[in-house]
């Protein structure tokens, strides 16, 4: 039996790529129709048995993924000023960066564990397991609130932060992945059971602060929401159980489907929807709460007169009904072609794909909409080069780039995404590498 381990780490800081390994990252997110075996799992499962050599079995060790840590919009250089001083054109500018409500994102995912498993019976069906975490999250800051930052507590002004909002969303997903390649057809399909661990969701209504003449502030505030996994103490504090094993809070179900077909020796087609699920938050750990507060802030400075006002707001939280959230479904279709060996290189593979379904709750405007991406082996002993384009929801472009060694006995494989921005201050770039062993 030919085994095969791979290690796989994965770094990606402030990334629009939904992928987790450094094939499809230093390809600019394109997977949907090439990957194959464990580097599959979680891009498309038909790929589980997309696998061109004798391949028995693969370990997937602990890797990362962090992505959508960005809104697009603004970035470490526009917070970069002469002097570390920021004059009135430099608070201008950080305004007009930005729109009215502004949403930061985050999708990252841990991948603990995972396994593959190809039975020598080409009858039978391919076989993987895997576990991982996933936490979501968006705020949407509104503009008064970065204004009121940045010019401090100008006289008689009021300050609208109506849209304030922020929500999160932690579980973990144990997922049983079967594929299975018939004739010209690989189909796939990964079931997920989801371990709820935390769920926050704050949204602020009839919210302002107004500086007033003799330079304080007249808060106003009213949020409500709804918690679970986490709880409030008697000083109005928010807390949270995180540990190796939490006490599971909600429970749920999703689905991956994928295909792949092989249109001719050298052109594949793939098509993927992931992430088909909801988590239900049950009633001995979910609440509502709501916060109202309306007092004037002496001293802002005052810390301990701050934390006091906060600790007199009028506060409510009582157990609720359980109640459910919806993951972040995609739909993804994508082809690659693969040129063989001539006289100029050994082979090249080139591949596409597009996200032409993002839905809501968190906001997908830096997923690509579009990406293309080229992995190329000059001669069989010299490393293998990747390269790709992205193309975002909200217009933004990225480039990616890697280089990877693949020998009888393991492959190696770096990556980065947003390569340009790695050698600048913007630090929007994405990094990720994996190791894979032969036996």
């Amino acid at each position: 039996m030919k085994k095969i381990i791979t290690i796989f780490v994965c770094m990606l800081i402030i990334s629009p790529l939904y992928s987790q390994n450094p094939i499809s990252v230093g390809m600019g997110g394109a997977g949907t129709s090439h990957l194959s075996g464990a580097f599959a799992i979680g891009h498309n499962p038909a790929g589980l048995a997309n696998i061109t050599d004798s391949t028995d079995f693969e370990i997937l060790l602990p890797s990362a993924y962090f992505g959508e840590l960005n809104n697009g919009e603004i970035n470490v250089q526009d917070f970069t000023f002469e002097n570390g001083y920021v004059n009135d054109d430099d608070k201008q500018k950080i305004l007009n960066q930005l729109d009215d409500l502004t949403r930061f994102d985050l999708n990252s995912r841990i991948t603990v564990l995972a396994f593959a498993y190809t039975p020598k019976d080409k009858k039978a069906f391919n076989f993987a397991f895997a576990v991982t975490e996933h936490i979501l999250g968006s705020a949407g800051i509104p503009a008064d609130l970065v204004e009121f930052g940045l010019y401090g507590n100008t006289p008689e002004k009021n300050y609208k932060l109506d849209d304030l909002s922020s929500d999160m969303m932690w579980y973990r997903s144990f997922g049983a992945t079967v594929s299975k390649k018939v004739g010209s057809i690989s189909f796939g399909a990964t079931f997920n059971y989801l371990q709820g661990n935390q769920y926050i969701d704050v949204d602020f209504d009839k919210t302002s602060i107004h500086t007033n003449d003799d330079y304080h502030l007249t808060l106003n505030m009213h949020a409500d929401g709804k918690i679970a996994g986490a709880y409030f103490d008697t000083q109005n504090d928010l807390k949270y159980d995180y540990k190796m094993f939490p006490t599971p809070a909600g429970s749920g179900m999703s689905a991956d489907f994928g295909l792949m077909y092989d249109y001719s020796k050298n052109l594949k087609f793939g098509a993927s929807f992931t992430d088909i699920g909801y988590l239900r938050w049950n009633s001995e750990s979910a609440y509502s709460y709501k916060m109202d507060a309306d007092g004037k802030i002496i001293e802002i400075s005052d810390t301990d007169y701050i934390d006091s006002l906060f600790q007199a707001m009028d506060f409510v939280d009582e157990p609720t009904k359980a109640f459910s959230t919806p993951l972040t479904p995609r739909l993804t279709i994508g082809a690659t072609y693969y040129i063989e060996q001539n006289k100029y290189f050994d082979n090249l593979t080139l591949s596409a794909e597009t996200n032409i379904y993002v839905q809501e709750p968190y906001s997908p405007e830096h997923s690509n909409i579009i990406s293309l991406g080229a992995k190329l082996n000059i001669l069989p002993y010299l490393p293998t080069i990747m390269a790709g384009y992205g193309y975002t929801y909200s217009g933004d472009s990225n480039v990616s780039a890697g280089i990877g060694f693949e020998s009888k006995h393991f492959d190696i494989y770096a990556s980065a995404q947003n390569t340009l921005t790695l050698f600048s201050n913007q630090m929007e770039g994405s990094i990720a590498a994996g190791l894979r062993f032969k036996f």
